[in-house]
């Protein structure tokens, strides 16, 4: 099966992340769709992360199929793999902040340890005194590893994240 490709993708930056991402089965398209510009929601975005852990597996709903939502199956591999945690239930609806996004990409490459503590970075960011202070950590990591960039000296933390740039992350 080759790459799928997504007609709203024409000439947008995040082209070459999403088909690299689609190649890999971490995601899919929508009627030959990507959306780029939408939203992403905190399901899609868990659906995402654990299926860029685990490439190589089939996610198919299991026994309870039709009884749990969709997006059950991989909160569950989530918390098992330390993305969320144990009976945290993120609103599969709700959109995603950067500030949430950066906890969840730093959990997912396993740095809660040094995220966690959270008094020993500087953040530079004019906007510093929004992020919430738990997740300071996360965001420190998440802005010096390059995974989300600062816009005009401010990380926007509660500021939505498109599909394309959850893509790109």
């Amino acid at each position: 099966k080759g790459v799928e490709k997504f007609t709203d993708l024409e000439g947008h930056p995040a082209r070459e992340a999403v088909e690299l991402l689609a190649g890999a089965g971490v995601v899919a398209g929508d009627n030959g769709k990507f959306r780029p510009d939408d939203v992403i929601t905190q399901a899609e975005l868990i659906a995402m992360l654990v299926k860029s852990q685990r490439p190589d597996r089939e996610y198919r709903a299991g026994a309870a199929a039709g009884k749990e939502p969709w997006y059950q199956r991989y909160y569950d591999m989530a918390a098992s793999m330390g993305i969320i945690q144990y009976g945290e239930k993120p609103n599969p609806d709700a959109p995603v902040s950067r500030e949430f996004l950066a906890r969840l990409t730093v959990h997912a490459l396993g740095l809660y340890q040094a995220a966690r503590l959270g008094d020993i970075y500087l953040l530079n960011f004019a906007d510093a005194g929004e992020i919430a202070d738990h997740l300071r950590g996360h965001v420190a990591i998440s802005a010096g590893l390059g995974l989300i960039e600062p816009l005009e000296g401010k990380f926007m933390p509660k500021a939505p994240v498109t599909r394309a740039e959850a893509a790109v992350t």
